[in-house]
């Protein structure tokens, strides 16, 4: 991520993790969050929160009929990303989330937990939600594990926990509850092994068991 966004420092001159046009996924949390709030069509919040961006930085000719649809059918000549439009929109998303922190949090989880969503397999979902339920539970199992057995191994667990947690919040943190299964996967290997170390340690207990047996 830090490649990514340096990228688009050189790129657009906006240290930015993620782009969608000329706004950041920023917007359609901004949206999410005021909608549920507000009880408000969220296509009416999204062209008001589009006009307000333009309107704040001194475009004041740009009219409603100019941001309809946006920025899916956006003029992509006239409304190209810049840094000063993502640093607009970022302030009026976080004027947004502070004005609705109780829906800013209930988004999050969900996007959260969106992020789980049974991939598009020819499997059906209650079984693939078994395998997620399944590996999560043997994951955090073997992370306990590895924490207790290798703490002095910290630079390891210092840098698998952090790469976990980065790409588990920020999503969370910035999505509107979309689909981002996709998202998971940065993390996805870690995740395996944590769960093949706590599926082993289980698999060696009978055997200890028996061994015992025997002494």
């Amino acid at each position: 991520m830090l490649a990514w966004s340096t990228r688009n420092y050189v790129e657009r001159d906006s240290f930015s993790y993620s782009t969608s046009g000329p706004f950041t996924a920023l917007y359609y949390k901004a949206v999410s969050v005021e909608s549920h709030a507000t009880g408000r069509d969220p296509n009416e919040i999204a062209i008001e929160i589009a006009l307000e961006v333009e309107h704040r930085m001194g475009n004041l000719d740009v009219t409603r009929a100019d941001v309809v649809g946006f920025p899916v059918g956006r003029d992509a000549d006239r409304f190209t990303t810049s840094a000063a439009r993502e640093r607009t929109l970022s302030q009026m998303a976080t004027e947004r989330f502070r004005k609705y922190p109780r829906w800013f949090a209930i988004m999050t989880g969900v996007s959260l937990a969106r992020q789980f969503i049974p991939s598009m397999l020819p499997l059906p979902g209650w079984l693939q939600w078994a395998q997620i339920g399944l590996e999560m539970a043997l994951a955090v199992v073997g992370l306990v594990l590895v924490w207790l057995k290798q703490q002095h191994n910290w630079l390891l667990i210092l840098l698998s926990h952090a790469t976990v947690l980065y790409y588990l919040a920020l999503p969370a943190l910035s999505h509107a509850g979309l689909y981002t299964s996709r998202y998971r996967t940065p993390y996805l290997p870690f995740i395996g092994i944590y769960a093949a170390v706590a599926l082993a340690a289980l698999l060696k207990q009978p055997w200890k068991q028996q061994e015992a047996a025997y002494v």
